[in-house]
């Protein structure tokens, strides 16, 4: 008899790797854990353009991703589709990263007392485009996979049909969209509504047989509102840093701060911030004190001197981790866990951040990485790790022992095919305590 080879179809929408790079290595991620449980991946992208065609080029060390071609502007082995939606959704996030704080408060108040930010009221309106949902269960019915992935909540209107759906049913949460609307919403001192909120949310990611989530504390939030079975699946790097720059021996003479963003408007605002409110008091206490700022959110960033040096998108981060002092993430608003700091915390590099940016790792503050919300206490860590190389040295070896024991090696592998399996507990086999974590409103 021939063997039923298992099939599964990712649903994503157009990421530009300039705004998103953190939402498409966990994307990459995923696919990677898929692959070792089915023998095709399928990715069906859809969005209004394609400037990250590198990423989605075929990898000849992953042959079992298949990249749709059908529909719009052909790149590589790969097609995306055009949607006018999603085209103002795009448009609208960059004018608004772009606008002064000032600007963007007023927005919120004066315009849009009911609706939330621009970006989240188109948001709300590409979720259910019926055109796209059309689309996608042409290739539904077409591939017949086993497992459907929809990639945030961006698609998972295709789940709310009355069709009969011989597939399971998964959704990846980065982040929660309410949770990241009230944390915009406090920092812009708004009154405003948000587009989507938590109840029409959890509806939302209910669903789905099963929801990813990439923090465990929004894990815990979701399996409290959703009947679904709920996995706590964190990122975690491809390949751990080479043991050098893990564990330095030999520390820099330079006194180098690293800041490493796309441009998202929480990088913009968060290293706005630092420039305008910490960055005269860091060069006070370290004079020699050099920033280095990598990636596109530098195109948004109008202050300059001396001391900065701007690197744009680099092919690797290994040289400049290996160089650097401290790593910053002074994060202002945002949800999810902050790929930024898993980065920079694998990498055996001190972090000075925000209780923003240690979302989803706060029992490592203090120990593992240095918190402080306001400008003198942020220049003050970062001061610290400058001058003190015992110090920063204690916070690189602690941040990555501390990494370590949070992304149990083996917990994603358990987790996702955890995930994989049916909702019937009984059918599992019994697993050690803490390799995954699987939350449920039974459980709870």
């Amino acid at each position: 008899m021939k063997q039923h080879r298992k099939t599964a179809l990712i649903v994503t929408k157009f990421l530009p790797d300039t705004i998103f790079a953190g939402n498409l290595a966990y994307l990459k991620f995923i696919i990677d854990l898929t692959c070792q449980y089915v023998d095709e991946v399928a990715v069906l992208v859809l969005g209004d353009r394609f400037s990250n065609h590198e990423f989605f080029i075929k990898d000849p060390k992953q042959p079992k991703v298949v990249y749709l071609t059908r529909f719009s502007t052909r790149i590589g082995d790969y097609h995306v589709l055009n949607s006018p939606k999603l085209i103002l959704n795009n448009l609208l996030r960059r004018v608004w990263a772009v606008l002064p704080k000032d600007l963007r408060k007023m927005i919120y108040n004066k315009y849009m007392p009911s609706k939330g930010s621009p970006s989240a009221l188109i948001d709300a309106t590409t979720i259910m485009d019926p055109k796209l949902i059309s689309i996608v269960w042409q290739q539904i019915n077409q591939r017949k996979p086993d497992y459907v992935i929809v990639d945030k909540l961006d698609y998972i209107g295709i789940l709310d049909t009355d069709k009969p759906k011989h597939f399971r049913s998964l959704v990846l949460c980065q982040d929660l969209l309410w949770a990241r609307q009230t944390s915009i919403a406090e920092y812009e001192a708004s009154t405003a509504r948000h587009a989507l909120s938590m109840q029409e949310e959890m509806r939302q990611l209910g669903l789905a047989d099963c929801v990813i989530s990439i923090q465990e504390q929004e894990a815990q939030t979701i399996a409290k509102n959703v009947s679904s079975k709920v996995v706590y699946i964190p990122y975690m790097p491809p390949n751990t840093h080479p043991k050098l720059t893990r564990f330095r021996v030999n520390e820099p003479n330079e006194k180098n701060i690293l800041f490493v963003g796309s441009a998202g408007v929480a990088n913009i605002t968060g290293l706005e911030w630092f420039l305008n409110e910490v960055w005269a008091d860091v060069l006070r206490g370290s004079p020699d004190a050099t920033l280095n700022i990598v990636g596109d959110v530098f195109k948004h960033i109008t202050y300059r001197d001396s001391h900065i040096r701007l690197h744009g998108k680099v092919d690797s981060l290994d040289a400049l981790y290996s160089r650097s002092s401290v790593v910053i993430a002074p994060l202002k608003f945002g949800s999810g866990l902050k790929i930024k700091m898993i980065e920079a915390l694998s990498a055996g590099c001190a972090c000075v951040t925000t209780s923003i940016g240690a979302q989803g790792m706060e029992e490592g503050a203090g120990k593992a990485f240095l918190v402080a919300d306001d400008a003198a206490g942020f220049a003050e860590a970062v001061i610290l790790m400058l001058n003190d190389i015992d110090a920063r040295r204690s916070f690189g070896v602690n941040g990555a022992a501390f990494l370590d024991r949070l992304l149990d090696k083996s917990r994603p592998l358990r987790a996702f095919q955890e995930a994989l399996r049916e909702n019937d507990r009984s059918l599992l086999p019994e697993v050690q305590r803490g390799v995954y974590h699987t939350f449920s409103a039974r459980l709870l």
